[in-house]
């Protein structure tokens, strides 16, 4: 198989013969910039055929580039968009799974994950308790 990216063609043997992809190649070179209601009439009107964003990359990964409308809300409201520090507040309602007292439970042998995969995952569920982001369960018995 032979594949040309830039060329966007890919040929290949079959049933006894080469065959030949060829994707479509666009001379487009300027992409206009549309308006949202230019978008909603073209999606209404069923042509629509991509959507494509662009965004800059940046060499430094913590940068993070925004419109200035969605920057000047995350500024606004940092509170919300901070790590969280804990679980969420108690809520009127509390989710428990009541059981049925004498009753087995129901027995899976565990999955097996090879050591680096078991590490990786008790190192993120060690994380994730030590920040109180979630709890050890405590299942109740009902008589």
């Amino acid at each position: 198989m032979e594949i040309n990216w830039k060329e966007k063609w890919m040929s290949f043997g079959f049933q006894g013969s080469r065959a030949i992809l060829q994707g479509i190649t666009s001379k487009v070179v300027h992409c206009e910039i549309i308006s949202r209601q230019d978008l909603a009439v073209l999606a209404n009107q069923d042509i629509l055929w991509c959507l494509l964003e662009l965004k800059t990359i940046d060499s430094n990964p913590n940068l993070v580039l925004r419109p200035p409308e969605v920057q000047s809300l995350v500024d606004e409201f940092t509170d919300i968009f901070l790590p969280p520090t804990g679980l969420p507040p108690k809520r009127a309602l509390v989710h428990t799974i009541p059981l049925i007292s004498g009753v087995q439970p129901f027995r899976l042998r565990p999955y097996r994950y090879n050591s680096s995969q078991k590490d990786e995952i008790e190192r993120q569920v060690q994380h994730l308790l030590e920040n109180g982001w979630v709890q050890e369960s405590k299942a109740l018995v009902l008589p």
